[in-house]
């Protein structure tokens, strides 16, 4: 089947978007995500994205996998949430307590685990998403943290779910101020250190 035949047939629930992402022929066009219902595709990052990417990864990775709290996860894995969205965040953290309540992985099918802290890098392409109708998924499903890294603006905003299962005002720092998390105790990063 064509790509274009592909991308008109498009999947109308989240087991029908799972299916349809493992039989595409050309995984490579883009990143897709079901969001609300609809598939949301997305073309290649650009700079400094990946390399923004890597940094949140490699320090959450020291603070959590090295400690053993939990997995930390890159922009290429699927969460499918209790939602019907299915997400791609840059950047995905889910605790041990979390991953061993959550059901064991599929080979071949997205995480149905809801991480407890995302960062989302944004970019022109993103930005709207990011802040609206991700923030919302994220909110609903039950992220605990959820971190929007602005490279435009060099600046890292924090907003955290409060005890009303909604995310409390945004922190938002830049230069030499550390961005904060609760949810990681002594885990923090200065938008200095990380901006290109």
């Amino acid at each position: 089947m064509t790509l274009a035949a592909q991308l008109n047939r498009l999947p109308a629930t989240q087991d029908e978007f799972e299916a349809w992402c493992a039989n595409l022929d050309r995984p490579e066009v883009g990143r897709f995500e079901f969001l609300y219902g609809c598939v949301v595709a997305e073309p290649p990052a650009r700079w400094p994205h990946g390399k923004l990417d890597a940094a949140f990864v490699h320090r959450l990775a020291c603070r959590v996998e090295d400690l053993g709290h939990g997995l930390v996860f890159g922009s290429s894995q699927g969460f499918a949430l209790p939602s019907g969205d299915t997400v791609e965040p840059d950047v995905a953290v889910v605790l041990r307590e979390t991953w061993e309540a959550a059901p064991p992985p599929m080979a071949d099918r997205f995480l149905t685990v809801v991480p407890d802290l995302v960062v989302e890098v944004l970019s022109p392409s993103t930005a709207r998403r990011d802040r609206g109708p991700k923030r919302d998924i994220y909110e609903r499903n039950g992220v605990r943290e959820y971190w929007l890294v602005d490279p435009r603006r060099r600046e890292i905003t924090v907003l955290v779910r409060g005890v009303d299962g909604r995310f409390g005002p945004e922190h938002t720092v830049v230069g030499d101020e550390p961005a904060r998390s609760t949810l990681l105790v002594g885990f923090s990063v200065r938008p200095s250190e990380v901006f290109p």
